[in-house]
């Protein structure tokens, strides 16, 4: 335990600070890891399968992809071998999944590849497909199911992030992308929370929970 560290946990741990039994969600935002004025964080979210509850957050500047591909599995591992979403579009998401994959984590969220005008029926791959209309899904998942109490958000700073979107031309936008001529105050927040969370809901939307009985 440390003040300020990169994780926050909101549950009631036994003697070994262990979670409660249960089946959990994690979702990534990756970024970089540079660790610089205008990099973003890369973020886990862990949200309860049963409850909705979000009960721990994972939050650094300073790992790069693979490291924290590896912190995430490691983290799912506490979580009792949590079901992970990624957003897998990129270099950066790519390095991730590459390293998810050699590292042989299984219980992953796999996704059509390409925007939601492709037939469902196609292949699905590893991690999740960011595209505006998947985005704009995902956050309006997200806002509806705080609304109708089917999640419970821990950190305050997540409702703040989720406010920096903004809907342009039909499409989710973050606002400082739009608002601000000073290229170091772009780099400073991109909603990372808030798309973290917003994966590990479509987890648990893809993975509902039956109510009663085991999780199905």
């Amino acid at each position: 335990r440390m003040a300020g560290g990169p994780l926050s946990c909101w549950y009631a741990g036994d003697v070994h600070d262990r979670p409660p039994l249960s089946e959990y969600m994690v979702g990534c935002d990756i970024a970089a890891g540079t660790g610089g004025d205008q990099s973003s964080n890369s973020v886990n979210s862990v949200l309860d399968r049963r409850t909705g509850e979000q009960v721990a957050e994972y939050v650094t500047m300073h790992d790069e992809p693979k490291k924290f591909a590896r912190s995430s599995v490691a983290l799912c591992h506490f979580f009792y071998g949590a079901y992970l979403a990624w957003e897998h579009n990129g270099a950066v998401g790519k390095s991730f999944a590459m390293e998810i994959l050699d590292l042989q984590y299984g219980n992953i969220y796999r996704g059509p590849r390409g925007d939601h005008l492709r037939p469902k029926s196609i292949t699905r791959k590893p991690g999740w497909w960011n595209t505006p209309e998947a985005l704009g899904e995902a956050l309006d998942a997200l806002m509806s199911g705080w609304e109708q109490g089917k999640v419970v958000c821990r950190n305050r700073l997540v409702p703040s992030e989720a406010r920096q979107y903004v809907w342009k031309d039909g499409k989710p936008v973050h606002d400082r992308t739009i608002n601000t001529d000073d290229e170091s105050n772009k780099g400073k927040s991109h909603g990372d929370r808030v798309v973290a969370m917003a994966l590990a809901y479509v987890g648990l939307r893809d993975r509902p929970y039956g109510g009663s009985g085991k999780p199905k």
